[in-house]
Formats: structure tokens, C-alpha cells, sequence
């Protein structure tokens, strides 16, 4: 057998839950465009969505398995994810807006458009939800 880290650990279960939540937000986004065909207008809104129906599937996995929360949650302790997921979805909106609308290149489609700036919003956001979660959201102490 071999040694991992505690840090390590967290870092790696909190990149599997960031690909499954990743999934169901693309998942959603994509199914908001398909639903209703892709405007650059509505892409915050749809993004808005999206965003929360995977931090909320986040919260669950983060709080028990990559941090190893003990008991139950509490509404404090969900206050602190949610300011955490909060910021995070600004971030996450502001790169997808600053994208969708300064980029326009014609032969681009807008739902690739969308899923091109939602992955770079992704990315973005994705290190302050880690600093986040784990020193704002203390779900370990």
C-alpha cells in the first residue's frame, strides 16, 4: 500500500466531485439550449441555472466525502457554502458574459460559444471554490 496525503486526498475527491458537478452543469446548460435554442441573450440566465442545480448537488458530496464533514448540516454552515457558491457563480458569469458578448467571430455557433465561455468561466472559478470551500466553508472543524 502506499501513503497519500491528506491535502492530496481532498484535492483529488474534490477534482472527481468537480467532474461530476461539472457534468450536470454542462448537462443542464446544454439542455436549456437544446430546450430553448441558443441565444447569447439568455446565456447568463441559463448559466445562473445551471450553476445552481450542481452547486447544490456540490454541497452534499463536498461536505461529506472531499472534506469528511461529520453530522449533519446546518443552516450556518449552509449560509457559509452558499456566500462561497455565490461568488463562485459571479466569477463563473462574469467571464461567460465578458466572452459571449466581446467575442464575435460569424462562423462560430452560439450554443459553442456559450459552452467555449462556460468552460473558461468553469476553470476560473474553479480555484476559488477550492480556497473557498476549504477555508471559508470549514465543514471539517
Amino acid at each position: 500500500m502506499f501513503y497519500i496525503s491528506p491535502a492530496l486526498k481532498k484535492i483529488s475527491r474534490f477534482a472527481v466531485i468537480g467532474v461530476m458537478n461539472t457534468a450536470v452543469d454542462f448537462g443542464v446548460l446544454n439542455l436549456e439550449l437544446f430546450l430553448f435554442p441558443a441565444h447569447l441573450n439568455l446565456a447568463v440566465l441559463f448559466n445562473t441555472i445551471s450553476f445552481s442545480i450542481a452547486v447544490t448537488n456540490s454541497y452534499f458530496w463536498n461536505k461529506y466525502w472531499t472534506f469528511e464533514g461529520k453530522g449533519e448540516a446546518h443552516a450556518s454552515e449552509f449560509f457559509e457554502f452558499l456566500v462561497v457558491s455565490v461568488i463562485a457563480l459571479g466569477i463563473n458569469d462574469a467571464v461567460l458574459y465578458a466572452l459571449t458578448s466581446t467575442v464575435k467571430i460569424a462562423t462560430i455557433k452560439p450554443t459553442l460559444l456559450i459552452n467555449g465561455a462556460k468552460l473558461v468561466g468553469t476553470l476560473v472559478s474553479m480555484t476559488w471554490n477550492f480556497l473557498g470551500y476549504r477555508f471559508i466553508f470549514r465543514i471539517n472543524d
